[in-house]
C-alpha cells in the first residue's frame, strides 16, 4: 500500500478509470465527515467530465463512466458492502484496522476488463501490475476540499480529462519534432519568435508557445506599414495568475512576405500556436530543349 494525499491519490483513479474499462475504484471512509469531503473531492475534479454519471445516497456514492463503465464508489464499510469488488483503493487512515482486514482487503482484486469475455476466461494475468501499487492510505481532512476546488484543472477551468490529453498531444508532438528537420528559433527584439518553423512543399509552418494561457484570450490581426510596405501578422495573448505564481504571455510580429504568399491560417491547439503561410501558386513556365537543335 501506498501513503500519500488523498486529492492525488483520487486523480490517479480517476485516471484509472479513463484509460481501462470496467475500472472499479472504493474509496473507504470512517465516518459522515469524510464521506462528504471525499464527495466534494470528486465532483470537483470530475468538473468538465461529460460522460461521468454520478449517484448519491444515505451509505454510498458513485461516479460512473458511461463510456467505458469505470466505477469510483465512496463506501462506509459495513456488512452491506459485502459482495463488491474493487482493482484499486483509497482507504482512510483513521478506519479501524479490523474493519479494513475484514470488510476492504477481501474485497480487492486483480483487474480484468471483464468485457474481454475469453481473456477473462483464459485467465489473462492483471495488465496493471501488481494490484499493491494501487491501493492508497490516506489522511482525509477538510482542507483537502478546498485544495481540490482551487487546483490548477478548475483555475484553467479545464478538466484532468483534458490536461491528460494536453499532455499527451504535446509529448507526441514533440516527438514527432525531435524526428523533424526544423528551425529552432529564438527569442529577439521582444517579440515571441516560433518555437519551430518547416517548409513543407508550399507552405511556411510557424509553432509557438502559448502554455496555459486561454485560448480565448489569444487574438491575432494583420497589420500594414504604409511607408516600407511590409505586412506583419501580429499574434498576442496573455495569461496570469497570482495564486498559483502562473504567468505567460505570447507577442508575434511577423513579416509576411506579400510577393510571395497570398494567404495565412491561425490555429490554437493545446497551449500551441500554429501559423501557416501558404505560398503563391505560379504558373508553370514551359521550357524548350534547344541543345538538340544547337
Amino acid at each position: 500500500m501506498i501513503h500519500t494525499d488523498f486529492v492525488q491519490a483520487v486523480e490517479e483513479q480517476i485516471n484509472l478509470c479513463e484509460e481501462h474499462s470496467n475500472y472499479k475504484c472504493g474509496i473507504f471512509v470512517s465516518d459522515k465527515e469524510q464521506y462528504e469531503i471525499a464527495l466534494k473531492v470528486i465532483s470537483n475534479l470530475l468538473s468538465g467530465y461529460e460522460n461521468v454519471y454520478c449517484s448519491k445516497s444515505k451509505y454510498e456514492a458513485f461516479s460512473k463512466w458511461m463510456n467505458n463503465g469505470s466505477i469510483i464508489k465512496i463506501i462506509y464499510p459495513n456488512e452491506y458492502a459485502r459482495g463488491n469488488r474493487y482493482s484499486g483503493a483509497i482507504i482512510s487512515n483513521s478506519l479501524d484496522r479490523g474493519i479494513v482486514n475484514t470488510l476492504v482487503m477481501p474485497h480487492l482484486i486483480d483487474y480484468r476488463d471483464f468485457r474481454t469475455g475469453i481473456e477473462e476466461f483464459l485467465g489473462i494475468e492483471d495488465d496493471l501490475g501488481d494490484i499493491k501499487e494501487r491501493i492508497f492510505t490516506v489522511d482525509i481532512t477538510p482542507e483537502d476540499a478546498d485544495k481540490s476546488e482551487h487546483n490548477i484543472y478548475n483555475v484553467l477551468r479545464v478538466s484532468l480529462k483534458d490536461v491528460n490529453l494536453i499532455v499527451k498531444q504535446w509529448n507526441k508532438l514533440a516527438k514527432e519534432l525531435s524526428n523533424e528537420k526544423m528551425e529552432v528559433k529564438t527569442m529577439c527584439d521582444g517579440y515571441t519568435t516560433p518555437y519551430r518553423a518547416k517548409q513543407i512543399k508550399t507552405d511556411k509552418i510557424y509553432i509557438y508557445k502559448a502554455e496555459g494561457i486561454p485560448k480565448e484570450n489569444i487574438i491575432y490581426k494583420t497589420e500594414f506599414v504604409n511607408r516600407t510596405k511590409e505586412t506583419y501578422l501580429n499574434i498576442k495573448g496573455e495569461y496570469e495568475n497570482d495564486e498559483f505564481e502562473l504567468y505567460n504571455k505570447i507577442n508575434v510580429h511577423l513579416l509576411i512576405d506579400t510577393d510571395i504568399y497570398e494567404g495565412y491560417e491561425v490555429h490554437i491547439i493545446d497551449g500551441l500556436v500554429h501559423v501557416i503561410l501558404h505560398e503563391i501558386i505560379n504558373e508553370q513556365p514551359v521550357l524548350k530543349d534547344m541543345s538538340v537543335e544547337k
